[in-house]
């Protein structure tokens, strides 16, 4: 098995949104890069801009079996491993209809950096999706595609997100020397991706 080095950039700090439906836990992991680096306050702000994030533009997107549980943010510093977790209480329910597609079923919103390649794209996944809105061509409706364009914009343009900090896709460090090791590219762009895809991991006793 590899032994993937420790990711080693003060600069960057990774947050997780944790999400809960039933048993299972769902996470979502975005990149941050500040120029000044980070401390626990700025962290703990950070988290806490991303909880309102997610109450304002991603809880309209998601059923209300999908939850917002904790913010977590870890920063890539081995000589100083700051972690920060941010309870959400009460928890954030999704808004968005009544009745939720499987657990697995899901759609993702891809953050793009003018570069090509895979190393130079991100993304995260919806954290579930409503059965209205999962039509029979396995699209999605035009009306949640606009609610998650809204949600792309605030988090690409950094809306609401403090400390003058930039959403990235950061390149984690690989057993072989690689030129990309622990440098980052800011995301500058986003695409909505309109087909249903799916995660098995989400299903029961595969996993998270």
């Amino acid at each position: 098995m590899p032994v993937y080095p420790i990711p080693n950039n003060p600069l960057i700090i990774k947050t997780a949104l944790i999400f809960q439906r039933d048993t299972r836990t769902l996470v979502n992991v975005l990149h941050w890069f500040r120029a000044a680096g980070w401390d626990l306050s700025q962290m703990l702000s950070q988290c806490i801009a991303l909880k309102n994030w997610v109450d304002t533009y991603l809880k309209p997107c998601i059923p209300p079996q999908t939850s917002l549980v904790q913010v977590q943010a870890r920063k890539y510093d081995p000589a100083a491993p700051l972690a920060q977790d941010y309870s959400v209480s009460p928890v954030i329910l999704g808004t968005r209809g009544t009745v939720s597609e499987a657990a697995n079923v899901t759609s993702t919103l891809s953050w793009r950096t003018g570069l090509a390649g895979k190393a130079y794209r991100g993304r995260i996944y919806v954290p579930g999706l409503s059965e209205a809105d999962v039509q029979q061509n396995d699209q999605l409706s035009s009306a949640l595609v606009a609610l998650l364009t809204t949600a792309a914009v605030q988090l690409v343009t950094g809306v609401g997100v403090p400390n003058s900090s930039v959403p990235v896709v950061f390149h984690r460090p690989l057993p072989a020397p690689k030129p990309l090791d622990n440098t980052y590219t800011p995301i500058n762009s986003y695409v909505i991706e309109n087909i249903v895809d799916s995660q098995r991991k989400r299903l029961p006793l595969r996993g998270r």
